[in-house]
């Protein structure tokens, strides 16, 4: 995991080298119902390399859960991002390949979940600086393991449709 850190804290020291190719945003994420309330952030940093690819990563923290049932999560998510099609001018078509690791749980009792994955993706560019975007939909293999002693990993091949991993996220773009 620290090795994982280094790594994704270097990039982004390599990236602020030259500030004109990146972008900064992210997403919030609020559900409410009558049983439960659901809240996360994720911040956004990103850098374009070149006009297909970039790379970048999501940090992600969120709380959920009812009365005094609290759930935490803690995720995060380095890319490459492919642009596949530019549609109009304004708006781009890309994949997201994704490594992602996400911790989620009650505090005696949390899952470690990997991902390796392809994520799909909409970018609109209101103008030179400002993007709005959004995922629909996912392709991957997924281990998750209860973070105690003797449990096993359990492992599974995911594919969610466009309504079930839909995501919209606000760039700044430098």
């Amino acid at each position: 995991m620290k090795k994982v850190l280094t790594v994704i804290a270097l990039a982004f020291v390599a990236m602020n080298m030259s500030a004109q190719n990146m972008y900064v945003g992210g997403g919030v994420r609020f559900e409410s119902t009558s049983d439960e309330t659901l809240f996360a952030i994720q911040p956004e940093v990103g850098y374009q390399l070149n006009d297909k690819f970039g790379i970048g990563g999501v940090i992600g923290f969120g709380t959920s859960g009812s009365g005094n049932t609290r759930y935490s999560e803690f995720m995060i998510k380095p890319y490459v991002r492919h642009q596949i099609l530019n549609i109009g001018g304004n708006v781009n078509l890309f994949f997201d390949y994704e490594l992602a690791f996400q911790n989620a749980g009650v505090k005696n009792a949390k899952t470690n979940t990997f991902l390796i994955g392809v994520e799909p993706g909409l970018a609109y560019n209101l103008n030179s600086k400002l993007s709005v975007v959004t995922h629909l939909g996912l392709v991957g293999y997924q281990s998750s393991k209860l973070d105690v002693s003797g449990s096993k990993a359990v492992n599974k091949f995911t594919i969610k449709g466009l309504t079930q991993n839909v995501s919209l996220s606000l760039y700044y773009n430098f």
